[in-house]
């Protein structure tokens, strides 16, 4: 760390939704440089490993100038570890902030058309774990009785699982086609799209008619449900969503997404949903007002750290 500050010479540090680093924040301390934190959340495992170096915990945080938190819940958290409550601010998640990149709605129609367009309902199951895949594609050799042109998407997580996914989707029978491995503007006509590239989630979001958000059925704590949500796909998740509390909290509170307890109940909130557009059409348009309603982040965050970067001599 020492060697990293002496090449950089940073005269202020903004630490932005990230681990509490007590090391870091001693040396920072020492070199006297201010630090802050934006858009501060203390997840349930942070908390408590912090809480068994409390005393480490409240010698680091005496050289943070501002706490930007998400909600009141953190404020509490990073106040039991030692922050002065006076230098912690409830400013909201960023993550509301955010946009969905230019023409990503009109993208995923065009993407959508490879395999048929609207006359194929399609289920992307995004940024899957292992054990995940298996189970969805149970379920969608159920819904296919029903459904006979439904057509799953998968986005596994992590990329060195590429292989191994292809390998279980086409031992359930399935015929399966990777992305990796599209030519051109050629038709695509397989029951399972396997997303092998990086990059690709929010549009293939886009393209679908439902979205599940992987990491939530097995104990990973589940990732941004906000992203289907930006896009304007109908969201489900599962019951792991430690990672992401607030947020999936204030989802269901606005009828903006489902949680589906396991695949049992997923298997019979997609059948729900994929029979009843006004449904899919209601979620989505939750889904923009919880989104409008909750942003603001952006420009309460720089108003608690506008005197962050004075020097020593006055000067901004």
């Amino acid at each position: 760390v020492n060697r990293v500050f002496g090449a950089v010479k940073p005269c202020a540090i903004i630490i932005a939704e990230t681990e509490l680093w007590p090391n870091f924040l001693h040396v920072s301390r020492v070199r006297q440089i201010p630090v802050a934190f934006a858009n501060l959340r203390l997840s349930d495992t942070t908390f408590s490993r912090a809480r068994f170096f409390l005393p480490l915990c409240r010698h680091a945080l005496k050289n943070v100038s501002v706490f930007c938190v998400q909600t009141k819940v953190d404020a509490e958290r990073i106040t039991a570890l030692g922050a002065n409550s006076e230098l912690v601010h409830v400013t909201g998640n960023l993550k509301f902030d955010m946009k969905a990149p230019d023409g990503i709605q009109e993208s995923g129609v065009v993407l959508r058309e490879r395999w048929g367009g609207t006359g194929r309902p399609t289920v992307v199951l995004g940024s899957s774990h292992e054990g995940e895949e298996t189970q969805f594609l149970k379920l969608m050799i159920e819904l296919r009785v029903d459904f006979p042109e439904l057509v799953a998407v998968i986005v596994p997580r992590h990329p060195e699982r590429f292989n191994r996914v292809f390998r279980q989707i086409s031992d359930c029978g399935f015929s399966v086609s990777r992305v990796s491995e599209w030519q051109s503007d050629a038709k695509v006509n397989a029951d399972v799209i396997l997303v092998d590239s990086m990059g690709k989630l929010l549009e293939f979001y886009a393209a679908s008619d439902i979205a599940i958000v992987g990491g939530s059925f097995t104990a990973v704590g589940g990732h941004n449900v906000l992203e289907p949500i930006l896009v304007g796909t109908p969201v489900v998740f599962g019951p792991d969503m430690s990672n992401f509390r607030e947020i999936s909290q204030l989802v269901l509170e606005s009828d903006a997404g489902e949680r589906a307890e396991n695949f049992a109940a997923l298997k019979l909130t997609l059948s729900r949903l994929l029979q009843d557009p006004d449904l899919r059409e209601l979620r989505v348009n939750n889904g923009n007002q919880l989104l409008e309603e909750n942003r603001g982040a952006l420009q309460r965050t720089p108003r608690h750290m506008q005197g962050l970067l004075k020097l020593k001599n006055g000067q901004e």
